[in-house]
Formats: C-alpha cells, structure tokens, sequence
C-alpha cells in the first residue's frame, strides 16, 4: 500500500493517512520505503548558551524562545547533567540558530541572549558549549559501560507536558523516585519545545535487580500521572507503555487494525493488545 501523492506537496487530497501509519510501531503494517524532503545547507550559524538558576527558568525560556522563530536547536541541562557535560554550575540552556543571512541569524542569537539575560542567566561561550554537549553525546556507549562496571544498571524515560505542567514535573519525578529503595540518581534534560508544553528526558541510575527496575518505573509513572502529564513522547510504546494506553482513541486504533490486519499476522506490542481488547 502507498499513502500520499509525491505530485502534491502536501501529500495529496482527503485525510492523511500517513499520520496514522508513521509511529503505529508495526500495528498496521511494516514501513518499507518513505519519501524525504531536502533542505539547502544553512549559510550562516550562531550558538548561545548561558546558565540559568534553576532548570525552570530555563524551561520559561525555552517557552519564550519556540514562541517565534524557534532555533535549530535548543536543549536544556539540569544541574546535575549541567555539571557532567560541561563542568559548570546551574543549569545550561544550549541553542544554535541556522539560515541563509547571517543578519538573520545574528538577530535570533541576540534574541536569545535576551531572553536568557530576562531570567537571570550568566552567558558562556555557545560555540564551546554546543560542541562540549556534541561531543558528550558521542560518548553514550563509555558513559553506559561506566554504570555497569559499577555494578548498577540505568534506563531512560521521556515524558511531556503542557507549560501549564511542565514547571513542576521534574521536582515531582525526582522527589518521587528518591523514595524508592535502590534507586541511586536521576538527570533530566529537555530538547523538544513547543508552543503547547514540552518533553523532559529522565536518565535514571539504580541497582542492579529486576524488582528495583518495576519499582523506579512503577513509581515515575504514578509522578507523571499526578502530575497530569504524558508518560511518553518521542521513543515510542513498545511492551512497557502499552499497558498504560486506553481510551476511545486506543479502541479506534484496534478497530483499524483488525480492518488492515484481519489475519493478526503483526505481533507488536500494541497489536497484541488490541487482540487482547477483543472485537
């Protein structure tokens, strides 16, 4: 089956179905091929970055920064990840900004020089700090080989928030998963903004025991919960957030996969479950 019309920019006439078989992690069928769009290579680029008092003020600026001309790239450390990648104190917001005019792009990293001062924030190099974070994301499989040699596993959790909620979350996943037996440490970052809310990433430290892993995801789940945001946002559902779905929109995505997949050949995560819901 081919979704979208490659004559139309915008993929065609009538719904979008691409939407609904993009991110349906094998539900209705297995992605074969796609169609990409290209882009020109940015002439000009700016980087800013500076530290903030607290990983809300930073999250506030982040707000005001996607609000209009969103940067190419915006991602904001908590103290803790501040102090790993960079070896600085307070929490660090890092953006770069890319076009075709450098007035332009020297207009979007002045915007944003402002809008750190606005909150208090003390400006660092972002050239040097953008290529430090680059450089520290390189070394993921050095920093996992660390935490085991320490006899300790890790996991990540991503989760998003409206603005409303987003403030607050990461005190309230932090402060919940200290309570939990085993549980060593947690870092948070953020790196996908919105006019709505925002994504917050929780790297989690921890023993080394099945039973531990079920109580710290356990627990991180019923904090996002309370709090009134998203278990997930950008790595899918998989086994472990399947159970968490429900709904009228779940018992219409079963409904289109019984249509698609009479047969019940895939054998996804989410395809299991819609078996299990039944007809």
């Amino acid at each position: 089956v081919r979704v979208g019309d490659p004559a139309s920019p915008r993929g065609g006439l009538g719904p979008d179905l691409r939407g609904a078989l993009v991110g349906s992690e094998a539900l209705y069928g297995i992605v074969v091929a796609a169609g990409l769009r290209a882009l020109p290579l940015p002439e000009a680029e700016g980087y800013v970055a500076g530290l903030l008092p607290s990983f809300e003020d930073g999250l506030r600026v982040a707000r005001d920064a996607v609000a209009w001309s969103p940067p190419a790239l915006l991602r904001l450390l908590d103290e803790p990840e501040t102090s790993m990648v960079l070896g600085l104190g307070g929490a660090a917001l890092i953006a770069k900004v890319e076009g075709d005019d450098a007035r332009v792009v020297e207009a979007q990293a002045s915007r944003l020089e402002r809008l750190l001062r606005r909150r208090g924030a003390r400006l660092v190099d972002g050239a040097e700090a953008y290529a430090r974070w680059l450089e520290h994301r390189r070394r993921f499989r050095e920093h996992w080989r660390s935490v085991v040699e320490a006899g300790l596993w890790a996991d990540t959790a991503e989760v998003a928030a409206t603005w409303s909620v987003a403030y607050g979350l990461r005190r309230e996943v932090v402060s919940a998963l200290e309570g939990v037996p085993g549980f060593v440490a947690a870092t948070a970052h953020a790196g996908h903004f919105y006019a709505t809310g925002a994504s917050l990433y929780f790297t989690l430290v921890f023993e080394a025991e099945p039973a531990t892993y079920w109580r710290v995801w356990r627990r991180l789940v019923e904090a996002v919960a309370r709090a009134g945001a998203a278990p997930g946002h950008h790595h899918g559902i998989g086994a472990l957030r399947a159970l968490l779905l429900g709904g009228r929109g779940l018992e219409l995505a079963c409904r289109l996969a019984r249509c698609l997949d009479p047969s019940g050949v895939m054998g996804s995560p989410l395809a299991r479950l819609c078996r299990a819901a039944g007809p």
